[in-house]
């Protein structure tokens, strides 16, 4: 028989000692193709946002990829433990290192390209469905099923190469020492001593670099000169959680295990929890450190998404302070029509507000409006902005936008230009950032007091009548907001001078949602895949804890006891990071709050409570488990 038709035959009939390995490249390659296709659908940066939801879904994959490696990984290092023996048989009956080794590599390639086709296969019949609930909720029905040949392409030669790289090394997987030494006699160098090494050296270099970005008289200049955004600055915060994780660390080394070997500490069932735990974290402490990256990354991922998808509102009204506004010519009859449409729709409304008023346009200056104040004062009401008061020497200038691309020194030199045509001397400029108009119709207003406005020499001046309406239901009545549109624009036609922040507001709602169910997903995902790297590495050492804990039942101890000291010990191992990554996520409250306006704080309460309970319940359903293997082993 050869080597082929004898892998294929112990596969078929051992096929439940490779389900976990099939099952994990399945489910990721699944996960994977489905962004793909997303990704490269020809509309999706057609789409309002489509650039965003581009940049998010290819996030998306590589955190795919990068967790689908340490997934399989964990996945075939339990399995080629689990196989040992196999191995071991093989290895007296006269096989050496290399039949080995490509007996590992042929049975793995063939699971994994396998699994991949299939894990593929599902998302290309699942495809539909998933295009179809994102054609819903983005509201664009040229969103519909295409030949996706780029997102397979892709799919196969990752998961292809993934699986190949994993399958060449799955022989060193193994954590039976015995068929280790048997498949790698060499000699090498000890790498719990490079570990240790590493591991000092980045935890000592993170905690002095935060120190440094932090508490140094320069830090903020520094920080504020080499970043340029909100999410740039949360760079800072990982440096955070590597330096807390030394911290703790140091305090466990120093501490902990000292009192373990003291006199004080019994010799009851607490010995035998803090025994079974230190045995885990001097063999096992890189499986913590990997779940402690994934939750952080996870919990700051999703919480950023949130508190945007939280902050659409507040951003909208920022943009556009008025629910409607319409500008347009003073003496044209159809536009003037068009206003008093929207008037008859809205005026019914609840909390129904307008005004209508004049904006002067000097013809020499674009982008600067001119209006007095008791316009300015009857429009602010509108907008329910503060008002800002001012004297009679006095001439105020109003923004036109909030925004981070918009220039203040431009809309200066434009006032500066409109003061110096018009002959303007003698006032003091009174400068206010608050936008009475939508964001972007102009680049600033020139507001007057009644009697310099009166004065004021208009007569080279365009008038245009500017409608301001405000209404409580603007970001839900979404059906009035389309007749009005349709009508004001001519059918999408001419959307010059008219602004609605209910479309404005659901559009953007559309994205950030679709956002935050893209995060939620993946999120979901690589918190399951967390667990399962402990549940395989735990199962990967079931034999060698199973002689611990039989040797415990038989000195006396109970089943009980058995279970309090699996449970016990899990619940230490998989909250250690929990408790680190949510302590990542209050420090960015304190550091980084106020940057999405106040929604970040309530987005990191939401989130720690809802992954926490689907964290609670991978912490239940593992120790279960794990507990009924350990009673079989004791009960053989």
């Amino acid at each position: 028989m050869t080597t082929n038709s004898l892998i294929a035959n112990l596969i078929r009939k051992n096929i439940g000692k490779y389900l976990t390995s099939m099952l994990c490249t399945m489910g990721v390659s699944f996960l994977f193709t489905s962004f793909a296709v997303i990704l490269f659908h020809p509309y999706l940066l057609v789409v309002e946002g489509g650039p965003t939801l581009h940049s998010v879904i290819s996030v998306c994959m590589v955190f795919s990829v990068l967790y689908s490696y340490v997934l399989i990984f964990n996945a075939v290092k339990m399995e080629t433990t689990k196989k040992s023996r196999s191995y071991g048989i093989m290895i007296q009956n006269g096989a050496d290192q290399k039949i080995i080794k490509d007996f590992i590599f042929k049975e793995y390639m063939r699971t994994g390209i396998v699994s991949t086709v299939v894990g593929i296969g599902l998302a290309m019949l699942m495809a539909p469905l998933n295009l179809k609930f994102i054609r819903s909720v983005i509201n664009f029905e040229r969103f519909r099923m295409y030949l996706p040949y780029k997102a397979v392409i892709l799919s196969l030669v990752i998961y292809f190469a993934l699986i190949f790289i994993i399958s060449k090394f799955a022989h060193v997987f193994t954590t039976n020492k015995k068929i280790r030494e048997l498949i790698r006699p060499r000699a090498h160098l000890n790498s719990s001593t490079v570990k240790n090494v590493l591991f000092y050296m980045i935890g000592i270099g993170s905690s002095i670099a935060f120190l440094i970005m932090i508490y140094s008289y320069h830090s903020q200049a520094i920080f504020s000169g080499i970043t340029k955004g909100n999410y740039t600055k949360l760079l800072i915060i990982p440096l955070f959680a590597i330096a807390l994780y030394f911290l703790i660390y140091l305090v466990y080394r120093q501490f902990v295990i000292r009192y373990i070997k003291s006199e004080r500490f019994s010799k009851g069932l607490g010995m035998v929890i803090f025994s079974d735990l230190r045995t885990f974290l001097k063999r096992d402490t890189n499986v913590i450190y990997i779940m402690s990256i994934i939750l952080c990354s996870v919990f700051l991922f999703t919480t950023v998404l949130y508190s945007q998808q939280r902050e659409v509102e507040h951003k909208i009204h920022e943009k556009y302070v008025y629910s409607y506004f319409y500008t347009h010519a003073r003496y044209s009859a159809r536009e003037g029509d068009k206003a008093h449409f929207i008037e008859n729709e809205l005026s019914g409304k609840k909390g129904y507000k307008s005004y209508s008023g004049l904006i002067f346009h000097d013809e020499r200056n674009p982008g600067i409006g001119f209006m007095s104040y008791a316009n300015y004062y009857s429009y602010a009401l509108i907008a329910k902005n503060k008002i800002t008061e001012m004297n009679s020497d006095e001439i105020l200038f109003i923004y036109g936008s909030t925004s981070e691309n918009f220039r203040k020194a431009d809309a200066d030199k434009k006032l500066n230009k409109f003061l110096n045509d018009n002959k303007i001397e003698g006032y003091k400029v009174k400068k206010v950032d608050i936008p009475i108009t939508p964001q972007g119709l102009y680049d600033g207003i020139v507001v007057m007091g009644a009697t310099s406005f009166k004065n004021f020499e208009k007569d080279k001046m365009v008038p245009r009548v500017a409608n301001a309406y405000y209404v409580d239901d603007w970001d839900s009545d979404f059906r009035t907001a389309y007749k009005i549109s349709d009508e004001v624009t001519d059918g999408q036609t001419n959307k010059t001078g008219f602004y609605c922040a209910g479309l404005e507001y659901q559009e953007e709602s559309i994205v950030k949602n679709l956002l935050l169910y893209i995060g939620l997903v993946l999120s979901f995902s690589l918190i399951v895949a967390s667990e399962l790297i402990l549940y395989f590495n735990m199962t990967a050492k079931l034999n060698e804890d199973g002689i611990k804990y039989t040797t415990l039942y038989t000195h006396g101890y109970s089943l009980a006891a058995m279970r309090t000291i699996v449970f016990v010990k899990n619940f230490i191992i998989m909250y250690i990071p929990y408790i680190i990554s949510g302590i990542f996520l209050l420090v960015s409250i304190i550091k980084y709050g106020d940057a999405w306006s106040g929604f970040y704080d309530d987005a990191v309460l939401n989130i720690l409570v809802m992954f926490f309970c689907i964290y609670t319940a991978g912490y239940l359903i593992i120790s279960l488990i794990y507990y009924r293997n350990i009673k079989k082993l004791i009960r053989r």
